[in-house]
């Protein structure tokens, strides 16, 4: 698929490009976070499988409302121990101003001794974790993993949260759903499983956002499947208002009030009027053009106004697709792509 392709099927890839952040994801974090008031008066905060460093570019904003920064420039050097948000990675994650990123592996227990060294003695309000698998598409097989991964990024945070704290996890929905919530229910009293607009209605995946972390001990070395826990069910919520991530949106739709950076994705389009010289009414947004949209969102400091502009015939066809903010550091597949372009790639 073609850049502008991409651009006009994805409006989250796009206005992720636009607005700043390394990651469509960050729209995922932002709407939970609208709906649920998780990142209100967080001051310490770890991402867990945090590359490219979209949550991140969240955490630090909500945690510096004062000064928004993105982290574009590449000679930025890592935040000494005292930074308050912690990004680990199996991969490289470019710096991020305000962030200090670790290389490692959230399964072992080196890379845990070195958070809590980064924390500096204390506990974190809050841990989050958006890593997913290379999934194969046999569901049953990608569900287990995923639980695998996130039992992972649990036993990390119980040993990172302090009391009250919150624990935000990707999820794959499926059979054993049920044996996962009954494992975070040990540890947290409020856990519910939240799916943010961002998120593709076809996609099995969701968000488990556990609040009010118990003072207990971790003890959920037992396998997922061979638990003696019962399954339960916990509240499901959908997060997020006005862009659809299944819905093509034209080209010429710009943000064209982007001084506030923090904007999150429920305001850029949350009524759609036409304004008429004689009155006022609402049509499809495939029946406008040349018109203005305003987007209205809520008062509070995490949503601000947006305009958005549909342009001209003759603006967009001076549209250029904007290329990532952060591109991989030493990919996997890295090898192969210099192999390629030597011609010496196995054919």
């Amino acid at each position: 698929m073609g850049k502008l392709q991409k651009d006009k099927r994805d409006i989250y890839y796009r206005k992720a490009k636009e607005l700043g952040y390394r990651a469509r994801s960050a729209f995922k974090l932002l709407q939970i976070d609208e709906k649920l008031n998780i990142l209100q008066d967080v001051t310490r905060a770890v991402d867990l499988c945090a590359a490219p460093g979209g949550w991140t570019q969240v955490l630090v904003d909500r945690m510096n409302d004062d000064e928004v920064t993105r982290g574009l420039n590449s000679s930025l050097t890592p935040t000494s121990s005292s930074s308050r948000v912690i990004a680990v990675d199996l991969m490289g994650i470019a710096p991020l101003k305000g962030a200090q990123m670790i290389q490692g592996d959230i399964t072992r227990q080196s890379t845990t001794d070195e958070i809590i060294q980064s924390l500096d003695g204390h506990k974190a309000d809050i841990v989050v974790c958006d890593g997913a698998p290379d999934v194969i598409g046999i569901h049953d097989v990608d569900e287990f993993i995923q639980n695998e991964l996130l039992l992972s990024a649990l036993n990390l945070a119980c040993n990172l949260l302090k009391p009250g704290g919150h624990f935000v996890a990707k999820i794959f929905r499926g059979k054993n759903v049920g044996i996962m919530f009954a494992h975070l229910k040990q540890f947290f009293n409020d856990v519910v499983c939240a799916k943010p607009k961002a998120c593709r209605n076809s996609s099995i995946e969701s968000f488990v956002t556990c609040r009010d972390f118990k003072t207990i001990q971790p003890n959920i070395s037992a396998h997922i499947l061979s638990s003696q826990l019962k399954p339960c069910c916990v509240p499901f919520i959908a997060c997020g208002s006005g862009l659809d991530s299944d819905q093509s949106y034209p080209l010429n739709m710009q943000v064209i009030d982007e001084k506030d950076r923090k904007a999150s994705s429920h305001n850029l389009i949350s009524t759609t009027t036409s304004i008429n010289s004689t009155n006022s009414q609402i049509t499809p947004l495939s029946s406008l053009s040349n018109t203005q949209l305003q987007a209205s969102g809520s008062q509070n400091k995490s949503t601000l106004k947006n305009i958005i502009k549909i342009s001209t015939n003759t603006e967009l066809s001076t549209y250029a697709s904007l290329d990532p903010l952060a591109a991989p550091i030493k990919p996997p597949f890295q090898k192969a792509l210099d192999l390629k372009r030597t011609n010496k790639l196995p054919t």
